[in-house]
């Protein structure tokens, strides 16, 4: 999430959060080398109130998907590291922010962000990134009906802020935050491990694992937007994608438990 600084994460509920780790994959699984509005798309309505509201609409995640189709961002293709967000995309994040307020909601939701893809994108954007507003359009869900759809169901519940067991990686942050100030000055090193910890979540909770290990670490630390990382992984002729087919292939050879 790192290019969406202007964007606050902590207002998003866990399925807004997830939303936006599952957009990362969908342009990860189709060789986009760009996170934009089609993948954010297919991210808010695959569960949460972004998933109940669609449903409000009658309409179904599969109407969805065949909407979006192949669609590709330009310069598809395989691509290592972190994925840039269009502009589009980042604004859409930073619109459901908007909208959430404007409902007088205290947590962002997936169902802020379905209004926030649904708003008619600015003049002179690409058709790549109109693809939220067209889909949705077609389908007959415009900005008025899913927000009279998301007031109906209420506030959403406000995310947890408090470091619980359930957020391992917020535990790992503060205590390499809490090591910088006895020894080196560790905030390099707190990034990478932050960025690879999230990353081998996202791998985790994206193909339905109760907890990540060792094999979604070592893709995130392979994803993860380190220069060090990237020039070893290239030296070896290996990316993220040959690292984590590697990983898959480790787990089907796993003996059964």
């Amino acid at each position: 999430m790192g290019e969406n600084r202007g964007v606050v994460f902590e207002r998003f509920s866990e399925d807004a959060r997830l939303a936006v780790v599952r957009a990362q994959e969908e342009a990860r699984l189709r060789g986009n080398r760009h996170i934009g509005t089609a993948h954010l798309l297919l991210g808010a309505v695959a569960s949460g109130r972004g998933a109940r509201l669609l449903r409000s609409c009658g309409i179904t995640v599969e109407q969805v998907r065949a909407g979006v189709g192949d669609t590709a961002e330009p310069g598809a293709g395989t691509r290592g590291g972190a994925l840039p967000w269009t502009g589009s995309a980042t604004l859409a994040l930073r619109l459901a922010v908007e909208e959430a307020d404007g409902l007088q909601h205290g947590v962002v939701g997936t169902d802020h962000l379905l209004i926030a893809l649904a708003r008619k994108p600015p003049s002179g954007s690409s058709e790549q990134d109109a693809t939220s507003f067209r889909v949705l359009r077609a389908l007959g869900a415009g900005v008025d009906v899913l927000r009279t759809g998301s007031e109906r169901m209420g506030k959403p519940e406000r995310p947890d802020s408090g470091g619980s067991a359930a957020d391992p990686t917020r535990r790992v942050a503060d205590q390499l935050e809490r090591l910088s100030e006895r020894r080196l000055d560790t905030d390099q090193l707190l990034g990478a491990l932050s960025g690879a910890l999230d990353l081998a979540e996202e791998e985790a909770i994206y193909f339905g694992r109760s907890a990540a290990d060792g094999g979604d670490l070592l893709i995130g630390l392979a994803a993860a937007p380190d220069a060090v990382v990237q020039r070893a992984l290239a030296e070896l002729g290996l990316d993220p994608n040959r690292v984590r087919t590697a990983v898959e292939h480790a787990r089907e050879d796993e003996p059964p438990p």
